[in-house]
């Protein structure tokens, strides 16, 4: 699709007819929200070191599309401002906030109300604290509360859905957005009539994508829109792009 989290891939990703896109947020050292997948610029950009330790100009002078083909050299890391002002239409906005960075929520949270985005917006996070934070000051906003893959979750669906959705509630979240791998149809028809909804990320294989589209998560989270439609039946889960 395009590099990870850039403007060109998710203006590609907006030409499918996707349900919604996901993003990951990080928080500049002078207080920018800006739109990475990690901590760390070495993976995806010509930078290196932690994002939060530099400042929104020194950010924007990095190459975050020559890793992927010389087609997006030049490519910047935009600012979550830039990618909320996309032409989007009525698609849905996951914004996962990343860390612990003091402001970061408070700043994406004041980015959501002014575009007016709380009735297709989610915040998510892998750190339930924040979630709660996010909850005391943005009630509006509904949360998606993600877990990364758990060996030591419980075999017996119904004990695996009480976890999950203990764990999503104490964030007050209720949407439970589980790695693929740790979903089966028991355990997403269990969380569900414990009063959550179910998204499973990141499924790119073709025999996952169909597997996870049976058993009917809300929300399935893709880096391959294109392949995720072509496979999705009439009727089945909606696909989110995660613009890699």
């Amino acid at each position: 699709m395009g590099p990870e989290n850039t403007l060109a891939a998710f203006r590609r990703a907006l030409e499918f007819p996707i349900d919604g896109i996901e993003m990951d947020v990080h928080l500049s050292r002078d207080g920018h929200p800006v739109v990475l997948h990690d901590r760390l610029l070495d993976r995806t950009t010509d930078g290196n070191g932690p994002v939060d330790e530099m400042d929104l100009a020194q950010i924007r002078a990095l190459d975050a599309g020559s890793h992927l083909t010389a087609e997006f050299r030049g490519e910047r890391i935009p600012t979550l401002a830039e990618v909320l002002d996309l032409p989007s239409g009525a698609v849905e906005i996951q914004v996962e906030l990343k860390g612990l960075t003091p402001g970061l929520a408070g700043k994406v949270v004041a980015l959501l109300r002014e575009r007016r985005l709380a009735d297709r917006a989610i915040v998510t996070s892998f750190v339930h604290t924040v979630l709660r934070d996010v909850h005391e000051v943005a009630p509006e906003f509904r949360m998606g509360a993600l877990f990364a893959p758990n060996p030591r979750l419980p075999a017996d669906p119904g004990l695996r859905a009480d976890e999950l959705t203990g764990m999503a509630r104490a964030a007050r979240a209720d949407i439970v957005l589980v790695s693929y791998g740790d979903l089966d149809e028991t355990t997403v028809a269990a969380i569900r009539e414990r009063g959550c909804e179910v998204g499973a990320w990141t499924v790119n294989e073709p025999a996952d994508l169909r597997r996870l589209f049976r058993c009917s998560v809300e929300r399935l989270t893709t880096d391959l829109p294109d392949r995720a439609l072509e496979l999705r039946e009439p009727n089945q889960t909606p696909a989110t792009g995660r613009t890699q």
